[in-house]
């Protein structure tokens, strides 16, 4: 017997991948945030917070929540140590439909055509891009960046293009830093919001009722120092734990146990 049919789970309330799924939003959303910039073609917003605060299926959600007829949004996500800038205006072009490119040139000026088209059918365009600092490193990236923002929508006002960025972001190009329209700094979690977390996850995967009491949910709160991954990483533990031991609700000894 594995460990989703001992609990009788319909998956694993704690992972650590980025899942929107998985998103269990605060109060305020941050989520809403950035969707309103881009509903309202604002242009930049900046996601920053510390390792593991969330940014990543924070960029997730606000992408799994822009309706598909009314939006054309594409995740990027850096794995190249040397960002390439021919490279990223590619990959949007791409993500906007635009095929058949034979050179970088050829992309930008068919990615601009794509995205008056867009624009032309009331749609709004976004591009939100994880690890951003990675790709901000690179000069010619971040010019690029720059030279994206430049774009204004003729038809309905605002900017063509909106841009979501999500990292351990410094902007220090003042030019670029004045167009920040909205600016989101994930903090640790306050004590109710890790337990909201914890009892969403529980409850969305079907997990009997009192399986982590008051007591343990405030002990995870306290080891983790509310930061979301941390909480993921003991709320998943101390369930393999219990898995372990055959134990239906989790207890402080347990917890303890996990610590170690």
């Amino acid at each position: 017997m594995d460990l989703l049919t001992y609990f009788g789970l319909s998956e694993r309330p704690f992972v650590l991948a980025p899942l929107s799924s998985h998103y269990v939003a605060p109060d305020p959303d941050p989520a809403q945030v950035l969707l309103d910039v881009i509903r309202q073609r604002r242009g930049l917003a900046v996601c920053t917070g510390v390792r593991g605060s969330g940014k990543s299926i924070l960029a997730r959600a606000v992408l799994s929540q822009l309706p598909t007829d009314t939006s054309v949004a594409m995740l990027l996500v850096p794995v190249r140590t040397q960002p390439d800038p021919d490279r990223l205006v590619m990959r949007v072009a791409s993500g906007l439909g635009v095929s058949n490119i034979e050179n970088p040139g050829q992309a930008l000026d068919a990615l601009i055509a794509a995205m008056h088209d867009a624009a032309l059918q009331q749609k709004q365009i976004a591009v939100l891009i994880d690890d951003a600092h990675i790709l901000l490193s690179d000069p010619g990236c971040y010019s690029q960046v720059r030279g994206f923002l430049n774009l204004d929508d003729p038809h309905r006002g605002g900017h063509l293009l909106n841009i979501l960025l999500f990292g351990d972001i410094l902007l220090n190009d003042p030019s670029l830093n004045s167009r920040v329209a909205e600016r989101v700094v994930l903090a640790p979690w306050r004590m109710s919001e890790t337990r909201r977390f914890i009892e969403t996850r529980l409850k969305n995967t079907h997990a009997r009722d009192g399986m982590f009491n008051p007591d343990v949910i405030h002990m995870i709160h306290d080891f983790s120092g509310g930061i979301p991954s941390e909480v993921v990483r003991y709320a998943d533990a101390l369930m393999r734990l219990m898995f372990e031991r055959k134990a239906g609700v989790a207890n402080l000894a347990m917890l303890d146990d996990v610590m170690v």
